[in-house]
């Protein structure tokens, strides 16, 4: 009994150390980028985290680049520090690309791959309240109504998010819908037009026949 409970322990341990060590790897040569759907008005934290940070040469440089569902930079900024946080707002709803990338300065360095670990956090997760509540000097109700205002907007822009969604996919159906009509019609006055130029034709062919 006691042997099984060790090997337990022994595995929950490992699995905790397995969950923590999870990483992603960032090529030196090419940017990797995150797809993140956010509506419009939220804000976003991204706390990035480089493992490999002093493995970097004096030419090297660890940059981020958040761009909108329009393609517009928002954030494009050098990393320094082996980890840190990017705060920006959305400005439109849909995708953001969130990319990591290595400038190497025109160097001609060999390839390699870099250890990263990011997170991701909007609307209402993205606010740190103990440290609100310890700058403002908030009270334990006050941070509370805070939550529950920034819970509300995020609900609120969500709504708004989806609700141009549905538009946009209502907007996409009626078009796809038309084209469709349209098409049938088309089709059909060219049967019938086809039919008519044979009638006419087999007419023609039998009275210069002098069949009919």
């Amino acid at each position: 009994m006691h042997k099984s409970s060790l090997l337990l322990i022994i595995s929950l341990f490992y699995l905790i150390d397995v969950i923590n060590g999870l990483y992603w790897l960032l090529p030196s040569n090419m940017e990797k980028c995150f797809l993140e759907e956010i509506p419009a008005e939220t804000l976003v934290v991204v706390t990035y985290k480089s493992l490999d940070h002093s493995v970097l040469t004096q030419n090297q440089g660890l940059f981020a680049l958040i761009r909108d569902p329009f393609d517009n930079i928002i954030s494009e900024q050098a990393l320094p520090e082996s980890e840190g946080r990017i705060a920006y707002s959305s400005e439109h709803a849909g995708d953001h690309r969130i990319c990591f990338g290595i400038n190497n300065n025109g160097q001609n360095i060999n390839p390699r791959e870099y250890k990263m670990e990011i997170h991701i956090d909007s609307g209402e997760h993205a606010h740190d309240y103990d440290k609100l509540a310890r700058v403002e000097h908030l009270s334990t109700i006050e941070v509370e109504l805070r939550r529950l205002n920034d819970k509300i907007r995020a609900i609120r822009n969500e709504q708004q998010y989806q609700k141009q969604r549905e538009e946009e996919f209502r907007d996409t159906s009626e078009s796809t819908n038309y084209k469709v009509v349209i098409w049938s019609i088309i089709q059909t006055v060219v049967l019938i037009a086809c039919g008519l130029f044979q009638i006419w034709h087999l007419k023609s062919f039998f009275t210069s026949k002098k069949l009919v």
